[in-house]
């Protein structure tokens, strides 16, 4: 888990801190954290299968799911800190954030899912 955090993690923390500098991605922006969350899945099953072998469905998906909502409140709390500051409205929306980050726990789940099926094929070994 180690290796497989700091990536998606810092990948959301300059997306965040990308609006301090005016750097706008416009509708890519909603894309690129859809990849970012799906690599937390991704990343996960990937660093688990090499270190510690094959890991439960059900715990891939949890464990991604945790990644991806962690990156996700490290890009909200990021993204509100620097829009406040630039804005001086400091008034944040708490029911848009649950959302948000039951959205990105999502995909990050299905990401790991999806990589989890991807590595069962690769290395051959089968759902038991």
């Amino acid at each position: 888990m180690k290796l497989a955090a700091p990536i998606p993690l810092i990948a959301a923390f300059l997306m965040g801190l990308s609006y301090v500098i005016d750097i706008s991605f416009g509708s890519f922006r909603g894309i690129l954290l859809t990849i970012t969350w799906v690599s937390c899945g991704v990343l996960y099953v990937s660093y688990f299968f090499k270190n510690s072998g094959r890991p439960d469905l059900q715990n891939a998906a949890i464990h991604g799911a945790i990644l991806a909502t962690v990156a996700s409140l490290i890009f909200e709390i990021v993204f509100w800190i620097a829009g406040s500051v630039q804005s001086d409205n400091w008034g944040i929306s708490i029911m848009g954030i649950v959302f948000y980050v039951i959205q990105s726990a999502m995909i990050g789940a299905l990401g790991a899912m999806a990589g989890f099926a991807y590595m069962t094929e690769k290395t051959g070994s089968t759902i038991v």
